[in-house]
């Protein structure tokens, strides 16, 4: 699989707050470097010689790989990551969440909800800019401070493999072998937990070629009052995605 990026690559790193290993940094000034560092937009294939995209192996540390896997999904400028909330534990019903990356600061977030009843929301980032806009209404350009903080917390709005977003549920992570999953070779992960109150089960599978995340699937059951949660988030990896800014 081969992403085109920007020649000189991306700074590591800035979405979903503080789950980003401790790495995140203001997406602007990520843009500011970027372009101190390319005078000319020239665009280049990443293979999987380079350090963002590194091929996994079955022996690497399940731990390692999702840190890896965090990284390159960062470090990707073309991508389509869909979550999906479901189960009789989620708060205000099910809810669909998606992320549309076509940059270094490029990037439209749809954020949907059905039930109590149907509820959507969009807002698109371009450049430092941010346009919202909530069910019929119109597209609305926010104030400096509200773009400051979407730049500044892009990682709490993409959806990332990583150990943070899953606390406990990681524990005990195996490789369960390779795979082909959603048209690509991938190594698959899970996690397993049966303490007789609750089973949890967590799986994961990441490109075996370039390290980028394809699924993660964490399911919740509480046996004693049957209720449960499953989180569901799907990536593919699109270089003809757009973002633009709203008419």
């Amino acid at each position: 699989m081969r992403i085109a990026v920007p020649a000189s690559g991306l700074a590591a790193t800035v979405l979903l707050g503080s789950l980003c290993l401790g790495q995140e940094r203001p997406l602007g000034d990520v843009a500011r470097e970027t372009r101190a560092r390319t005078a000319a937009k020239a665009v280049r294939v990443l293979t999987n010689e380079d350090a963002s995209l590194r091929p996994v192996t079955a022996t690497d540390d399940p731990l390692t790989v999702l840190e890896q896997a965090a990284d390159a999904l960062l470090r990707d400028t073309s991508h389509r990551c869909v979550k999906v909330i479901s189960g009789n534990l989620a708060r205000g019903g099910p809810s669909v969440a998606m992320i549309e990356v076509a940059g270094v600061e490029r990037f439209r977030m749809t954020r949907e909800r059905f039930q109590p009843s149907y509820w959507r929301s969009e807002t698109i980032l371009i450049s430092g800019d941010v346009y919202q806009k909530e069910g019929p209404s119109r597209w609305m350009k926010q104030s400096g401070a509200e773009s400051l903080w979407y730049q500044g917390n892009r990682s709490t709005l993409l959806m990332l493999p990583e150990p943070a977003s899953f606390g406990d549920a990681m524990e005990g992570l195996k490789l369960v072998g390779p795979e082909v999953h959603a048209g690509a070779q991938t190594f698959h992960y899970r996690s397993e937990t049966r303490d007789g109150s609750m089973n949890r089960t967590l799986d994961i599978w990441v490109g075996s070629q370039d390290s980028l995340p394809r699924e993660t699937d964490l399911s919740t059951y509480y046996t004693r009052s049957r209720s449960g949660m499953r989180e569901t988030t799907s990536c593919t990896f699109d270089p003809t995605i757009k973002v633009e800014a709203p008419k």
